[in-house]
């Protein structure tokens, strides 16, 4: 299995809806996004339409990140700088 596929098989992902982002007063008041990750290490990016992002990087599985925007999608880069991807919101019940 290529690195890319294990990238992509362990980060599998969902992409959130896009919409117009607020103003910056608005966007700085919008809850944090906060779950747990596989494997740490990776920068997790939440990007807007309008071209604004927020990132951090998840040192251990856990993270919590302030969206620029009400609505964004997530993404992931690798610890090599390399894209891994989309990230996926579940529930982590099996079905």
């Amino acid at each position: 299995m290529s690195r890319r596929n294990r990238i992509y098989g362990s980060c599998a992902a969902i992409l959130l809806a896009l919409a117009v982002s607020l103003p910056a007063s608005a966007a700085a008041k919008l809850a944090p996004i906060s779950g747990q990750l596989s494997k740490p290490g990776y920068t997790l990016i939440a990007l807007a339409d309008s071209g604004k992002a927020s990132s951090v990087r998840v040192k251990h599985a856990k993270f919590k990140l302030r969206p620029p925007a009400k609505l964004v999608t997530l993404h992931l880069r690798a610890p090599d700088g390399v894209y891994a991807g989309p990230v996926v919101v579940g529930t982590g019940e099996a079905g």
